[in-house]
């Protein structure tokens, strides 16, 4: 994380494709792992609360760095699977419902 938020001001004003890729794949995979620790069972609401508002924050990160990438869903760097917009999106759309339901 910590790396990820010492490049973000580079990234927030670059246009390089590679770095914008590999920006929203980061953002994506943190909200990931935000979210699958939201899903726990043993959690507190609060914790699963801060979880889902984390992921949530993650997943927006991601979908404004896809949006700055022209033709996303075509060649990517190195040929190599960052995911796509449409699953950050539905994920996005996930933690909004969880969120929901818990406030």
């Amino acid at each position: 994380r910590r790396t990820l938020v010492s490049v973000e001001p580079h990234v927030a004003q670059s246009t390089d494709r590679e770095a914008l890729f590999t920006a929203a794949a980061a953002y994506a995979g943190l909200a990931n792992l935000e979210a699958r620790r939201a899903q726990r069972l043993m959690a507190s609401q609060e914790s699963r609360r801060d979880s889902w508002v984390a992921a949530e924050a993650w997943y927006r990160k991601s979908l404004g760095a896809w949006k700055r990438i022209d033709f996303p869903d075509r060649e990517t760097p190195l040929d190599l699977d960052f995911g796509e917009p449409t699953t950050v999106a539905k994920n996005l759309e996930r933690c909004e419902s969880a969120l929901s339901s818990i406030r």
